[in-house]
């Protein structure tokens, strides 16, 4: 296998790919100048915190984990990225802490949620409903095909895209919204893994059509 070396680079973007094994058998060393995002590119979860990040302008340097080959200090704190490592070190696992996370440091870029504390309430109840078993049914639908985890996942598309078709003119997003919301980072990764398996007509799920799901498409477009 290559070797990849690892660079220290304070840039915000800037990638690397540390994985265990003979490449990085323990952890390399904090970054004390900038957030670091441990990640995956292929990850949804993982994505909800760049999309975080990067609606909230948190400057950081992302590195990318092959979780195929886990670092043991990775396994300590659960396993799964995305995790966020301090200037000092503090390790914080889970992307809904993330998203918390990203938002109590920074009051730059989107709000992603309402001032009102009504209309708060309502958004995350629209993100729960929208949410709920949304993973799941995507990745058992794609991955075993059974019937009724594609009708499952052929249920919630249809439900976003009537959703999305409903928006007032000149509002894109989720929440019937002109700028993206906690709903955009919550729901938007799961939407875009979906449809690329849809488009690219996986058998698995080759009975759910692209054409169905114009405004889901026009949403993913616009994100």
């Amino acid at each position: 296998m290559q070797k990849i070396e690892y660079t220290s680079l304070d840039t915000q973007g800037h990638e690397n790919l540390a994985i265990g094994g003979e490449q990085f058998p323990h952890k390399i060393e904090i970054n004390s100048n900038i957030l670091r995002l441990y990640s995956n590119p292929l990850c949804p979860f993982a994505e909800r915190a760049r999309l975080a990040f990067r609606a909230k302008k948190i400057k950081h340097q992302l590195v990318n984990i092959d979780q195929r080959i886990k670092p043991a200090w990775l396994e300590k704190v659960g396993g799964a990225v995305p995790v966020v490592e301090t200037q000092n070190g503090t390790l914080i696992p889970e992307n809904d802490i993330i998203v918390e996370f990203a938002m109590d440091s920074s009051r730059d870029g989107y709000s992603l949620l309402p001032k009102d504390p009504v209309e708060r309430a309502m958004l995350r109840l629209k993100i729960k409903k929208l949410d709920d078993g949304f993973v799941m049914n995507m990745y058992m639908g794609i991955l075993h095909g059974k019937p009724e985890d594609v009708k499952k996942l052929e249920e919630k598309m249809n439900q976003i895209d009537e959703e999305l078709r409903l928006n007032k003119v000149g509002h894109h997003f989720l929440a019937n919204q002109k700028e993206p919301t906690l709903v955009d980072i919550f729901i938007s990764p799961i939407l875009l893994r979906a449809m690329i398996a849809i488009e690219a007509q996986i058998s698995t799920v080759c009975s759910l059509k692209e054409e169905d799901y114009p405004n889901i498409k026009k949403y993913l477009n616009t994100i």
